[in-house]
């Protein structure tokens, strides 16, 4: 057991409480290099969890003639949605692929990782999608 658990599942539930929103998984299959499409083996489950954006800069060095380094600037903004272990149960697991909508943000992502926490939480690495 993880120590000061419980005190770690109030802060979660207080969080979620306040900052949480609503998003849907669709489960997605792919077959080859078409296009996904929805996978009939598995439902669409609702659950809720938290949206977070870490802009990360990268510095480029740039050399120029005269031995003079310049740096210029490069963010990059990998989205995450965050969903705690009390959403997450068997069948409840997202996958690689799968699709991800924010009803109340009109935006959809594709999951690009799943990553477990040590608690059971799970932390979906998401990529943009174009607008259907």
């Amino acid at each position: 057991m993880i120590p000061f658990a419980s005190l770690e599942s109030l802060a979660a539930g207080t969080l979620l409480s306040v900052f949480g929103e609503v998003a849907i998984v669709r489960p997605q299959v792919t077959s080859g290099y078409g296009p996904a499409t929805a996978d009939a083996d598995r439902p669409a489950i609702i659950i809720r969890g938290l949206l977070m954006t870490n802009a990360d800069t990268v510095r480029l060095m740039e050399s120029r003639r005269g031995g003079a380094a310049h740096a210029a600037g490069l963010t990059t903004d990998m989205p995450r949605f965050w969903v705690p272990a009390s959403q997450v149960g068997p069948g409840r697991i997202p996958t690689d692929g799968d699709r991800l909508e924010l009803p109340n943000r009109c935006r959809t992502f594709s999951i690009v990782a799943v990553l477990r926490g040590l608690n059971g939480d799970l932390t979906l690495n998401l990529a943009m999608t174009e607008p259907a």
